[in-house]
């Protein structure tokens, strides 16, 4: 949802960049603006629906601060719709398909909150797969907005639905530490690449509790640690090969970085396993949005318009979150908590200034 927001936000830059060839003097046209990007595994998806408005005079916030600046004088109507058919097929068959609600969601008080408009699904709403050939196939999605007096098409737009993936080869535990020969060791995890996933961005969560025996506290914490950004896969067919390689010095040298020795001496810290790997997934479309509108902000950075909507300005694409924190794949060896332990960047062997009191 937050993520929605925040890609509905970044039109203000695009609309703001310079361009010689619009003609403010020009009549006034409507131009719909959609932004959605569609999640399987959330039971509710928002798409929010404006219209974009131009003010050469005066203050732009002022302007957009009044309803009928940018949302719709007239009621509208915003449907989904389901297929299995590529989307470059023209004879498109739809299997389902569900008009969305309107609704009003809360925001910080100011000029904007009463336009804080989404179209959401309904309950019980659910993203359509179908088992093809042993592999679950997700459908393809439409978003067709139109005007409820007389049907007439606003803006349109389609995106197919990232899916799972998983660890590819054998994948063992992680192994970051050599306890006999003291020596760090690197570990590499490979994934096959998500079906209609384009670009991954990634981290790693380390979990444990701090717990003082004297008191009776105990408390569960976590520290998280990038591991890559925005890297794109050489295809969305699910066919591409992902993987990272995680240095052990890199890996307890961040845990030293991020987390101060313990003052207590009754206290202790204890690794809870598995570490886990956070992934989140762009599809196609929205990959291209993220490239092409993510300039560097200076003053000679113009950015290109992009958009596949039809009719319209935005973006409607997919996106997924994944999780991997398989105990006989993600969790760390007993050579690696013992370094946590006992070794020279995080345990004794740090010395009782940087010993982080993992027992």
């Amino acid at each position: 949802m937050n993520r929605i927001i925040l890609l509905f936000a970044t039109i203000a830059t695009i609309f703001s960049s310079c361009s010689t060839e619009f003609d403010v003097t020009a009549p006034y046209k409507e131009i719909p603006v959609v932004f959605g990007i569609l999640n399987k595994d959330e039971a509710v998806q928002y798409i929010k629906i404006n219209k974009a408005y131009l003010n050469d005079e005066g203050s732009a916030i002022l302007a957009g601060s009044v309803p009928d600046s940018n949302i719709y004088p007239y009621p509208i109507e915003a449907k989904l719709y389901a297929s299995y058919t590529p989307l470059t097929d023209s004879n498109i068959k739809y299997i389902d398909s569900v008009v969305l609600d309107t609704v009003h969601l809360n925001k910080e008080a100011g000029s904007f909150n009463a336009n804080n408009i989404f179209y959401k699904t309904p309950a019980g709403f659910k993203v359509k797969y179908a088992i093809i050939n042993r592999d679950t196939t997700w459908a393809n999605y439409q978003i067709v907005v139109r005007r409820k007096s007389d049907g007439k098409l606003i803006a349109k737009s389609r995106t197919p639905i990232v899916a799972d993936f998983l660890f590819s080869g054998t994948q063992n535990e992680v192994k970051l530490y050599n306890r006999f020969t003291k020596i760090y060791l690197n570990h590499t995890f490979n994934w096959n690449g998500a079906i209609n996933g384009k670009m991954y961005t990634t981290f790693l969560r380390f979990k444990f509790r701090e717990v003082d025996d004297l008191v009776g506290t105990s408390e569960e914490k976590f520290v998280d640690m990038p591991l890559f950004e925005n890297i794109k896969t050489s295809n969305s067919t699910g066919t591409s090969k992902i993987s990272y390689t995680l240095s052990g010095e890199a890996f307890f040298t961040y845990l030293q970085a991020k987390l101060d020795p313990l003052t207590s001496p009754s206290a202790r810290r204890e690794y809870i396993a598995p570490l886990e790997l956070h992934f989140n997934v762009a599809g196609e479309e929205l990959t291209k949005y993220i490239e092409i509108n993510n300039g560097s902000g200076g003053l000679n950075d113009i950015r290109p318009e992009y958009s596949n909507v039809e009719g319209g300005l935005g973006i409607f694409s997919s996106r997924m979150g994944k999780v991997f924190n398989q105990l006989n794949k993600t969790n760390l060896s007993q050579d690696a908590i013992y370094a946590l332990k006992e070794g020279d960047i995080t345990g004794r062997g740090a010395g009782t200034a940087n010993d982080l009191g993992f027992r």
